[in-house]
């Protein structure tokens, strides 16, 4: 589930850089941080870069609440969770989910860290799958040890925080 206000095909601006774009990503990571990629966009929506910058929430302001960005089907919720334990159908690709991404236009991807399997992945792995091609192997996860976590500390980055960055930092 995705914790923030921010919607996929928004206008945006970051309010540190300047950057303004589409969210064209949207990810939930198993830290407990939401980061959103922001697809840079010219006069008149003319594309300026082919690639996207990755800010905290906190620091996007929406320019525009609707556009015909936002009027697209984006599918904003997955069959997995972060900290499951998946198995990719193609390649039997084990791991944890670390990563879900939620894309304008695409099915939700996946940042799955490998297990070991013989002959298919060595430990700390990671690769990126389209979630339709993932299912959940019963009985083992990761995600409350991550919520436990998030409970007790809180980091400058909020990678395991709720809150998100701290300014308060030396």
């Amino acid at each position: 589930m995705l914790d923030t206000e921010i919607e996929l095909g928004q206008k945006v601006q970051d309010s540190i850089s300047g950057y303004t774009g589409i969210v064209n990503t949207i990810g939930d990571h198993i830290s407990g941080c939401t980061r959103v990629g922001v697809h840079a966009v010219g006069e008149e929506g003319s594309k300026i870069r082919n690639d996207e910058e990755f800010f905290y929430p906190d620091q996007l302001e929406i320019l525009e609440e609707e556009n015909e960005y936002t009027e697209m089907d984006s599918v904003t919720e997955s069959n997995v969770e972060t900290g499951a334990h998946v198995e990719e159908a193609v390649t039997g690709f084990e791991g944890y989910v670390v990563v879900i991404n939620y894309h304008l236009y695409n099915c939700p991807q996946v940042a799955v860290v490998s297990t070991v399997k013989p002959g298919v992945s060595e430990t700390g792995e990671c690769m990126w799958f389209d979630e339709p091609r993932l299912s959940i192997i019963d009985g083992d996860d990761f995600t409350n040890a991550f919520e436990d976590l998030k409970e007790e500390k809180s980091t400058a980055t909020g990678s395991v925080s709720d809150k998100g960055p701290s300014m308060d930092s030396p």
